[in-house]
């Protein structure tokens, strides 16, 4: 049922529970992230650290707004971070899958230079960040219907634009999959790399950043009165849950061999130290005597 006194939640009071719990959990999985990124300097940590802060304080604000259904600012904040952390945890996956090809030493068998690939996607995902921003600040009190209209098209914008670019992202992970895997090189990189299981996380976490922009694709599709505007329970099964997920499997991308160190080469090196002091070999003669 609708309420006329409930201006920014019409049709249910958000839950508590629900929001603390998921809350807590995103604090948890942040602050372990951020743990790792300091023990291990391994910086495409620092996103998902962004985005699981993005997720806490945005489901923090959410438990906030029950009690104050009225006020803009926490159902702003709410809105806001939670629509945004997904594409902080998208930059931490692009950062992580260039680290990755780049410490197998057989990154020529990606589509796009491993120099380049990590720049370029990242660049494709601050522009989705602020499409989507800027859609957003137009649904916050807006003047007409206009407005809203225009806040929706933008926000769809940049939807359909992150998953166009997470298509070509995913297209590129396998692509090289396939060609390390037909070279029969997948047994010369290093175990402690463990490629195959590591490119099955990053399948993993963007199948599941998919699911959760198509969600919202069609939600900011479909009328204001829509099933997804009168129903709390896909903001948690189609967009929380799967960015909980996401940061629970990354958590393993901070013990795989990263190093990009070449090998020790079997060659001396030019200036290595040259004994001069050689013993001339031994010469024997017809009378069986050396000298």
């Amino acid at each position: 049922m609708i309420s006329l006194t409930n201006p920014y939640y019409q049709y249910y009071l958000p839950s508590v529970p629900a929001a603390v719990v998921v809350s807590a959990l995103f604090l948890v999985l942040t602050v372990t992230h951020l743990t790792f990124v300091i023990r291990t300097r391994r910086y495409f940590g620092l996103p998902i650290v962004a985005g699981g802060t993005f997720e806490f304080v945005g489901f923090a604000s959410r438990a906030v707004s029950h009690y104050n259904l009225t006020k803009l600012t926490p159902y702003i904040i709410q809105i806001l971070l939670v629509l945004l952390a997904p594409i902080l945890f998208a930059a931490g996956i692009y950062m992580f899958l260039g680290r990755l090809l780049a410490a197998t030493k057989y990154s020529n068998y990606s589509i796009i230079r491993t120099t380049r690939l990590t720049k370029i996607f990242v660049c494709g995902d601050i522009l989705c960040f602020l499409i989507q921003a800027y859609g957003g600040t137009k649904l916050i009190k807006p003047k007409d219907l206009a407005t809203i209209r225009v806040g929706q098209h933008t926000i769809l914008f940049g939807l359909a634009l992150q998953v166009l670019i997470f298509g070509i992202f995913l297209l590129v992970a396998v692509i090289f999959q396939l060609r390390i895997v037909q070279n029969k090189v997948v047994e010369k990189i290093r175990p402690g790399v463990r490629i195959i299981h590591m490119l099955y996380t990053i399948y993993f976490a963007s199948a599941f950043i998919m699911i959760r922009n198509i969600y919202r694709f069609v939600e900011y599709i479909m009328p204001h009165d829509g099933y997804f505007s009168q129903h709390e329970w896909p903001t948690y099964a189609l967009d929380a849950v799967l960015m909980s997920l996401i940061m629970m499997a990354s958590i393993s991308w901070y013990s795989t061999d990263l190093d990009t160190g070449d090998a020790k080469s079997d060659i001396p090196m030019h200036n290595a130290p040259v004994d001069y002091q050689q013993k001339e070999p031994a010469v024997r003669v017809s009378d069986g005597r050396t000298y």
